[in-house]
């Protein structure tokens, strides 16, 4: 049969057994960069997806090299949500890249079939699509090539995120590059677009279009060639998602338009920043579909013109409302929020110990500069006041007028209750109020006594406590650290790799930035340059995984010293407590040893007390060379051994990533010169 590669006819039975290990079975998808087989490897009985490269790649030195590179660099990626990379090989003349094999369709067949999907149903895809991502930038992983037909769909409904090890190495070949099919460039971030290098906020873009088509039913841009698409991505906002969609809510179209704002810096600035948001908002969304006790208030269009309160009529069964008169000729609107979803969102926030933390997660992970209020507090943007009804005409003998309870000193919840039973409804603003507990109620309007018709808005005005403002960095963790407690703030250390020692300890960004309002208590993400990335991905038995670290040099001159510092994560619970044992030996790994170091794997507290889940920065592993090394080629191994018992070793779980020899997993290859 043809040989889709190129490459003449392709080879049946045995022959097709590439490396001497995988037979090539059947096609499973084409692109412009590569043919998809499945196939089987034969060692370990498993079927695996292979990729071999078109002929036009195959045979561009330079780029072999890189797709190589970040074929390694992919390798190291252990999250279920991407596709796992095995192997990477050439044989002869095919260069080829081992894969996870998830069987099922791709998320662009699922768009095709199924698009506009659901909002829940969107943001519960784009999470994961984010989230798997965010392991790839928390390596330093730029994708650069996300798009629906990267993202597998397994029949019991899977995601996993596929090419990473391919597509870093294929943007070099640039947007008009033969064989880069036509669809790729409508998932492109601007800068991309005019050949600027691809960053973490890139894939934000991309993943922005793929939640746009999701909503939309189509791509944002479209033009009969590529080159007019990319025209339109630089030059052009797409029509709105409110427009194209009016069912899509309000608060996820602005996240979707923040991810794809043409500014690289007004974006999340890397995917786990927007699987926060995503997962954040779906969370808070859930609750507008929870079953009310009392029917809700028809939803009605926020009025722009009005002052910005936070509003909450929840009327009891058989209140009657009228909405406000809407302008002859004005254009419909979708609603912001649902009143009975926004009423449960800030029950829901206060019954859990407060009312603005909830506002101000979904106001900084949409990315709104928020408005304040005259007292230091910030409301949602967006949101505008619906104004407290006032008693209108005498009664007409089917109207009932009923006495209005007092509630003032009540938490939220008593008060909310007992304005239902009075069978008036109730919204909330929050005050600043010193010495107030937060979630009481501070005063109310109407007052105590006062006689009102059935179903009047009470305005209670909630204790919200102090607010502070986030404070400028200082130059490094320590001083910025010191700074936000004196501001009565949390700092949260975030470490991202920028591949420069130089800069190690810098201070890259504080989320909220400063001089946003916060309440007081609250956290504030600090955002530090962790240097130099090398990484690994190698997972050891009892929950303990080696995601890569800082390797500032691979060269030392005898009697010298190296350097490195790894990162950890806990996968699963630690229960015991490890130390980490380095050393520089020849080539085999069972030769002499040349540099050795012991330390604990962290030097803050031990294994046994990490949470699931968490990354760990290791204590720094600084090996002295010995000065008798003669110069020449070396491996600098790594392995974990158990505090007080360092012959107790564990071993490597699982695929390794690395080379393993015994308990001892390679690193990195080390050169050694002469003094």
């Amino acid at each position: 049969m043809p040989d889709p590669n190129g490459l003449g006819t392709a080879p049946a039975a045995d022959a097709a057994l590439l490396k001497g290990r995988y037979r090539l079975l059947d096609i499973v998808g084409e692109g412009g960069m590569a043919v998809v087989w499945r196939a089987e490897d034969t060692e370990l009985s498993r079927t695996v997806a292979v990729k071999v490269l078109r002929d036009q790649f195959a045979r561009d030195p330079e780029f072999l090299d890189r797709f190589r590179s970040e074929a390694r660099a992919a390798a190291g990626l252990n999250d279920p949500g991407v596709v796992s990379v095995y192997d990477v090989g050439e044989d002869g003349g095919r260069h080829f890249l081992v894969m996870e094999y998830v069987a099922g369709s791709d998320l662009k067949d699922v768009i095709r079939a199924e698009a506009p999907l659901p909002a829940h149903r969107v943001v519960e895809i784009g999470a994961r699509i984010a989230r798997a991502v965010a392991a790839a930038h928390a390596q330093g992983l730029v994708h650069r090539d996300i798009k629906p037909q990267n993202v597998l769909v397994a029949p019991d409904g899977r995601m996993k995120v596929a090419d990473f090890g391919i597509a870093r190495a294929v943007s070099a070949a640039g947007l008009t590059a033969p064989g880069i099919v036509m669809g790729t460039v409508h998932y492109v971030a601007p800068e991309q677009a005019v050949g600027q290098p691809a960053t973490l906020a890139s894939d934000v873009y991309s993943i922005g279009v793929v939640l746009y088509e999701m909503l939309a039913g189509k791509v944002p841009f479209e033009a009969d060639s590529s080159l007019g698409v990319a025209m339109k991505i630089m030059g052009e906002d797409p029509a709105p998602l409110s427009e194209v969609n009016p069912r899509a809510p309000e608060v996820l179209v602005r996240i979707v338009e923040r991810a794809m704002s043409r500014d690289p810096a007004s974006r999340y600035q890397d995917a786990g920043a927007l699987a926060d948001a995503l997962e954040q908002y779906g969370r808070w969304s859930a609750q507008q579909t929870a079953p009310l006790a009392t029917a809700a208030a028809p939803a009605v269009a926020p009025d722009p013109g009005a002052t910005r309160t936070i509003a909450r009529p929840a009327f009891p069964a058989g209140a009657r409302t009228v909405p406000p008169a809407k302008p002859v000729g004005a254009r419909p609107r979708a609603p912001l929020l649902d009143w009975k979803g926004l009423a449960l969102a800030v029950a829901a926030a206060l019954a859990l110990g407060g009312l603005i933390p909830l506002w101000l997660g979904i106001i900084g992970r949409i990315g709104g500069e928020p408005e304040v209020y005259g007292n230091g507090l910030p409301s949602l943007p967006g949101f505008a006041a619906r104004p407290s009804p006032t008693p209108g005409p005498t009664a007409t003998p089917t109207q009932v007028w009923v006495r209005v309870p007092g509630v003032v000193g009540q938490d939220q919840v008593a008060a909310e209750r007992a304005i239902q039973s009075a069978g008036l409804a109730a919204s909330e603003e929050p005050v600043v109020e010193e010495g107030v507990p937060l979630g009481q109620i501070v005063r109310q309007q109407p007052e105590e006594g006062t006689e009102v018709l059935e179903a009047t808005v009470v305005k209670l005005y909630v204790s919200a406590q102090g607010s502070v403002v986030v404070p400028q960095p200082g130059p490094d963790y320590s001083s910025t650290e010191l700074a936000l407690q004196q501001a009565g703030l949390v700092a949260k250390y975030l470490e991202e790799w920028t591949g420069s020692d130089a800069t190690r300890g810098r201070i890259l960004r504080l989320n909220p930035p400063p001089g946003l309002s916060l309440p007081l208590g609250g956290t504030v993400n600090v955002h530090v340059d962790g240097g130099t990335w090398y990484g690994l991905g190698v997972t050891f038995d009892d929950g303990v995984y080696l995601s890569g670290g800082s390797l500032p040099a691979t060269a030392a001159v005898a009697g010298g010293s190296l350097s490195f510092t790894p990162l950890w994560e806990a996968v699963g619970q630690v229960s015991r407590d490890y130390g980490v044992r380095a050393i520089v030996t020849d080539g085999s790994g069972f030769g002499a040893v040349h540099g050795e170091v012991r330390q604990p794997l962290s030097a803050d507290r031990p294994s046994s007390s990490w949470t699931i889940g968490e990354q760990v920065r290791g204590a720094p592993l600084t090996l002295a060379v010995d000065p008798a090394t003669p110069p020449g080629a070396y491996v600098l191994w790594l392995e974990v051994f158990v505090n007080g018992a360092e012959d107790e070793k564990l071993t490597v779980a699982g695929l390794p990533t690395r080379r393993v020899v015994d308990t001892l997993v390679e690193v990195s290859d080390i050169t050694i010169t002469a003094p």
